[in-house]
């Protein structure tokens, strides 16, 4: 992750002088006050930190009742905005009272800025928390939470940043969000007048600005609901009409039906029919996917197969070149290894966006922008006769300068990233200062493929692509009977002549690939790599055999020894249990049977229930400190601690063999390709495994990959000496929804998060909805396929065991979100059925998926669903 401006504002800061000036004249201004000299209270105790030399701080005492403060002088008035808090907080008790901070107004009222805190004995915390001020301030107070006879911490330092936000999130967020093209045309003139007016009164009326948000995000949550449902229907549909499956028309006729009253429903913000309109679009759904599949023979959802060779948007494909894993091109931005920049549309126009598993496509008011990872060619189609490209690092092979020139259906080739753009008609051209204006007749169809560096752009190679221009295949049906796929393809403007080959389909040819897929297709590739078989709209394939494992659990947190606890995850569905070692109790050296106790009695819990696995995670407080980088893992010290620790921990399993599913060696290895080497990971735990094998025997180990495994990662995976392997990732994405509010704990001046919908990458170390605009991305289940890649193709190459240790959605998610949180659970449970792995939720404890109830309430389905299931007789290869 990249440092975040707002902390490195921070880090580079000066300190100042205890009475609150600012730091010279820096956008992020951070003041420092020492505790002694501002609190208001004068009969403060002010205590001394032993072995910290001239550290002294104020301590709320024991006779002060709970809820009992201080106040400490700013000696300014801070505006309405958005702040960061340090603190640093001692604790001179084996059991102090627990403290909270608040911001003080002139008016004596209290805003909220951190949660009540601990610190064990002898030791300090420091505090950073971002809050909004909703009104101006003037002092901090600390509070004591607690009725306990024993003083709270010692405050000794206090420093303030402000961030220079001054708009509210929570209405700056949901407002960004309505600027971004609107999923299948789902857009309300109710909502955006909403929040229009909030945005212009919140300074001068807050409580009034405010008071339509829960509204807001109510119907928020239900658009999600309903653009999943629109893109589920278009591909039916879309099913319907290539398979041209009969009998149908009434039903296709009623799922249209029920599609526009679902449209009208959220334009007019009528939310109780929205819910009930898009039940009962789900059912229609349910019951038109039945009957195509009894039409076909087969099963038309590509996602409920178990085809892991199918389309998925690998952008690539498209151009995208290095940038980072979840990024894709948009219509306003798109990006190239080489910092090129292409934007055709600005953000905030009224543009709808149409998402299917292999397109992307964009209707504007002045063109339709389409990217199909069905060919390496975007397409706009134009609604006028101008086309304007705004370009950064780009220059042109016989730069047409700001001279009028006059093209015959010819390109532009560019010199610096072999950007080639195309056109069907003649046009005007004209370049001067990043701007490509191309005028014609009339409306026209442009494409641009890139070809890179290293790739010529011969005639041949262009004439190839201009034929391909006048019908591209742009969508995909694909027909899974068994061990047989078929895919039909839709171009432009009818069946293209052309049937491209997936990508994952050529890559089990290769030699290295353990999973191959029989075809009989006379394939053909063009130059930029995109394969396809010439003079057909389909393409047929067979499935090769290969292991499913149709199991599931959770995550259960050390601490929890509840007796009952693994006979009722029994009884609702669950198989495999991840002991998360490490989650709460940490490593005590010189005290290990308190952990060996735990082990086992978590262990025999397991057993008592009867039919679960357990599965031993090393996490985050048993593995040896400053495992977090390129050096600690070159470390042969922390190597041998490592491989002690782990040896103990097997010798206290074996007694319980029959219910040892794997060890677990490294919970989200926290060292990251982007910014150091991952190389030294590799022979740590080649190392590591040699030394363990003859203790653990035949119990598999469990290697989590590289970034903290996240299934980027992957890309990085290397052979470990050992057959008897688990390859481990952990499924998150995307992060700002399934994390919301997890950087600003609770923090409810910041915006819920929706999926599916566009939303920016999370920053973890900054307030998240500041992010630019060009890492916001539409996220749905076919744009979380993409991020699975990694995992296809390892399976592909390597015919590897995998596991999903962790996925689930936070808490916060089930307040305002809780539609949101159940559909983005039931595609990621769907997609490892296809994929075939064990997963594991996360987790019992934890505030993610098991304490919201509608998000529980879908994992128990689920559960039910595919525990012990095998591939339903339509997703089976045949033997």
């Amino acid at each position: 992750m990249k440092l975040s401006a707002v902390l490195l504002g921070f880090v580079l800061s000066v300190i100042i002088l205890f009475c609150g000036l600012a730091v010279g004249q820096t956008s992020q201004p951070t003041y420092t006050f020492d505790p002694v000299a501002t609190c208001m209270s004068g009969d403060a105790p002010v205590v001394e930190i032993p072995g910290q030399e001239g550290v002294k701080g104020v301590q709320l005492p024991a006779e002060m009742g709970q809820f009992g403060n201080y106040d400490f002088d700013l000696k300014r008035t801070f505006p309405v905005g958005r702040y960061q808090l340090h603190c640093t907080l001692w604790s001179l008790e084996d059991r102090p009272a627990r403290v909270a901070i608040y911001a003080g107004t002139a008016d004596g009222s209290h805003l909220q800025i951190t949660w009540p805190r601990d610190c064990p004995a002898g030791s300090s915390i420091d505090v950073s928390a971002y809050f909004y001020a909703t009104s101006e301030f003037c002092r901090l107070v600390v509070k004591k939470m607690e009725d306990v006879s024993a003083p709270s911490q010692v405050v000794t330092k206090l420093v303030l940043t402000d961030t220079g936000q001054r708009e509210y999130p929570r209405l700056e967020g949901y407002w960004m969000v309505m600027q971004y093209p609107a999923p299948w045309g789902l857009r309300s003139p109710v909502i955006e007048a909403k929040l229009d007016e909030a945005r212009q009164i919140y300074t001068t009326d807050f409580g009034q600005a405010i008071k339509d948000l829960p509204e807001v995000e109510a119907w928020m949550d239900r658009r999600s609901v309903a653009a999943d449902l629109c893109a589920r229907a278009d591909d039916l549909l879309r099913a319907v009409r290539l398979t041209k499956a009969s009998g149908l028309n009434e039903t296709t006729g009623a799922v249209g039906e029920g599609v526009e009253k679902l449209k009208l429903a959220v334009a007019q913000n009528r939310q109780t029919d929205m819910e009930q309109l898009s039940d009962d679009l789900a059912k229609m759904l349910d019951g038109l996917e039945a009957a195509v599949n009894e039409a076909v023979g087969g099963i038309v959802r590509p996602e409920l197969g178990t085809d892991i060779f199918t389309w998925v948007k690998d952008w690539r494909l498209v151009g995208s070149g290095g940038a980072k894993e979840y990024s894709e091109p948009t219509p306003w931005r798109m990006a190239y290894d080489d910092q090129a920049v292409i934007r055709l549309m600005a953000v905030g126009g009224k543009v709808d966006l149409e998402s299917s598993w292999t397109t992307s496509i964009y209707r504007g008011e002045t063109m339709d922008v389409i990217y199909s990872v069905l060919t390496p060619m975007t397409v706009i189609k134009m609604k006028t006769n101008r086309l304007t490209v705004s370009t950064s690092g780009l220059a042109f092979d016989g730069d047409p300068a700001s001279e009028l020139k006059t093209r015959q259906r010819a390109d532009l080739i560019s010199a610096t990233t072999r950007y080639v753009f195309l056109f069907d008609a003649q046009a005007v051209v004209r370049w001067s200062n990043g701007e490509l204006v191309l005028e014609f007749e009339k409306p026209a169809t442009v494409g641009l493929v890139r070809f890179g560096r290293d790739k010529s752009v011969d005639g041949e190679t262009l004439d190839f692509y201009r034929a391909l221009l006048a019908n591209p295949p742009v969508q995909c049906v694909q027909i899974q009977r068994g061990r047989n796929v078929e895919q039909i393809f839709e171009g432009l403007s009818g069946p293209p002549s052309i049937a491209p080959v997936p990508h994952l389909v050529r890559l089990s040819q290769q030699p290295q690939s353990k999973l191959k897929v029989r075809f009989d297709a006379p394939v053909r590739t063009a130059a930029g790599g995109f394969a396809f078989v010439p003079d057909a709209d389909r393409f047929s394939y067979e499935l090769p055999d290969r292991r499913y494992a149709h199991t599931c659990g959770i995550n259960v947190h050390d601490v929890l020894m509840d007796d009952n606890l693994y006979k009722e995850l029994k009884s609702l569905g669950c198989r495999t249990i991840r002991l998360a070692c490490g989650a709460d109790m940490p490593w005590e050296a010189d005290n290990p049977d308190r952990m060996k106790e735990m082990v086992q009695g978590h262990l025999r819990r397991a057993r008592e229930a009867g039919g679960l696995t357990v599965g031993i995670d090393m996490h985050g407080l048993w593995q040896p400190n400053d495992l977090s980088n390129e050096k600690g893992f070159k470390d042969p010290a922390l190597l041998a601690e490592f491989i002690r620790r782990w040896s103990m921990i097997i010798s206290w399993c074996k007694p319980f063999d029959d219910v040892i599913g794997w060890y677990d060696l490294m919970n989200e290895p926290h060292i990251f390709y982007e910014r150091e080497s991952v190389e030294p990971f590799v022979p740590f735990m080649r190392k590591a495994i040699a030394a363990l094998r003859p203790l653990a025997g035949e119990t598999p180990f469990l290697v989590e990959c590289v970034n903290m495994a996240n299934s980027v990662g992957l890309e990085f995976w290397r052979d470990l000496g050992d057959e008897n392997i688990i390859v481990g990732y952990h499924d998150y994405w995307p992060h700002m929804f399934t994390h919301q509010r997890c950087v600003e704990p609770g923090d409810p001046s910041m915006p819920a998060v929706f999926y599916p919908s566009f939303m920016p990458a999370i920053a973890w170390e900054t307030p998240s909805w500041r992010s630019a605009s060009p890492d916001w991305q539409y996220w749905d289940r076919w744009k979380c396929d993409q991020l699975s890649l990694p995992v296809m193709r390892l399976m592909i190459e390597k015919d590897l065991t995998f596991d999903c240790g962790e996925y689930g959605v936070v808490g916060y998610a089930g307040q305002t979100s809780p539609r949101s949180g159940v559909l983005w659970l039931g595609h990621t449970l769907e997609r490892f059925a296809r994929l075939g792995i064990n997963h594991n939720a996360w987790g019992v404890s934890g505030g993610f998926t098991w304490n919201t109830p509608e998000s529980r309430a879908e994992l128990l389905r689920l559960w039910k669903r595919y525990a012990d299931q095998s591939p339903p007789a339509a997703e089976t290869p045949s033997p």
